[in-house]
């Protein structure tokens, strides 16, 4: 790092008083403090090299990484970018980490300053349960998203095949940003939701339960063949950035939304910024990557969407990403690779049995969540697919 660099730093630093990162243009970090990756919980090695975002909310997918930051750097264009990037609270702590970031040319050559304060307020596990314990609201609340997320269908039919659902939903908090739900639309469709709103709590979940109701409102357009999954999510995008990010409250929303068709034998499935969707079939895990940005950060975007067609003895994963906790820690490879491969063990323990398979990754599942490995609000819905007898 050259002098006029380091001297750059020391100055922002005695202005702020705080760590330091430095990016080069294509945004991936080439130094850091000492007290930058203290903040962070992370060892340089780590984090050379690497997009920002990456370290900033370690569990998104790089699709939505990039959406974030196109947002960021697209909304704040002035000299001095500042913003709060996490706003989030756990059972016994509430975090926030102020971002600022300045460019600067030097010897020609263009560089951004990071900084970040993360503001760390800690809860006492007494008073967290005592005010859980008198607020009757929040009962409710939590009783109503249990009951929402629960209170999934078991099996339906249509014209020729049969679907078999399962699902499982632990918040890791009070109440949780994770939805669940499952919609019979008319005797031809039907509908499957999952999504998962920033952070956790009252203010998450009622965020995510805005967003599905959105999808419910519109879904009778795909019955009415007067729209597509992927023009249904633009409008429930816009709906959002309308009602919260263009009034300044910064929500953003992952979900896959999916219509099945029974007549049809089809599957036509969006995926807003969320963790791929998995197909089992025939020996073989195939993850289907998202086809869209997030929900909530930036208007007009395009969605489009994927049609599947559907099979006997077919199977599909659609999750939240508390399910990135499970699979073996692996640095040199993206949560997506390790969960793959993860299930990949399983279906072969199974003999590629379906139903064994499912009832394997739902019991592994709960032994986490039993052992305490799982740290983030994790949901899970399952179909299985059978030709009708």
């Amino acid at each position: 790092m050259s002098k006029a660099i380091e001297s750059l730093f020391l100055n922002e630093l005695t202005n702020i008083g705080i760590g330091y990162a430095l990016l080069n243009t294509e945004r991936n970090l080439i130094q850091a403090s000492p007290s930058f990756l203290n903040a962070l919980r992370v060892d340089l090695e780590q984090v050379l090299g690497k997009k920002w975002l990456t370290f900033l909310q370690k569990k998104l997918p790089e699709s939505t990484l990039e959406t974030i930051e196109r947002w960021i750097f697209r909304k704040f264009k002035d000299n001095i970018n500042e913003f709060y990037f996490a706003d989030y609270v756990t059972e016994f702590n509430v975090q926030k980490h102020l971002v600022r970031l300045q460019n600067y040319a030097i010897d020609n050559i263009n560089y951004t300053l990071m900084t970040i304060k993360t503001i760390s307020v800690p809860i006492s596990t007494d008073d967290f349960t005592n005010t859980l314990k008198g607020s009757n609201d929040l009962k409710i609340a939590r009783r109503i998203q249990k009951a929402i997320n629960y209170n999934t269908i078991d099996h339906l039919e249509g014209k020729y095949l049969i679907y078999e659902f399962d699902s499982l939903f632990y918040p890791s908090s009070f109440l949780s940003g994770d939805i669940i739900n499952m919609q019979q639309i008319d005797r031809r469709y039907f509908s499957m939701f999952i999504g998962d709103g920033r952070g956790h709590g009252v203010s998450s979940a009622l965020f995510s339960s805005l967003i599905h109701s959105y999808t419910n409102m519109m879904s009778a357009n795909i019955r009415r063949h007067t729209s597509d999954v992927g023009t249904l999510m633009r409008k429930v995008n816009n709906l959002a950035y309308r009602d919260f990010t263009n009034t300044g409250e910064h929500y953003f929303f992952s979900c896959i939304f999916g219509i099945v068709d029974g007549n049809d034998r089809t599957l036509h499935l969006c995926n807003a910024g969320h963790p791929p969707a998995y197909v089992i079939y025939d020996k073989e895990i195939i993850s289907l990557q998202p086809n869209g940005p997030l929900l909530g950060i930036i208007p007009h975007e395009n969605f489009s969407h994927t049609t599947l067609e559907l099979k006997h003895a077919q199977a599909f994963i659609f999750f939240t990403d508390g399910l990135y906790d499970l699979p073996p820690v692996n640095a040199d490879k993206t949560n997506n690779e390790r969960t793959r491969d993860w299930l990949s063990e399983l279906y072969a323990e199974t003999n590629y049995h379906t139903r064994n398979f499912i009832n394997l990754v739902i019991k592994d599942i709960k032994n986490a969540k039993s052992e305490a490995r799982i740290h983030d609000d994790l949901s899970i819905l399952t179909m299985i697919i059978n030709e009708k007898p």
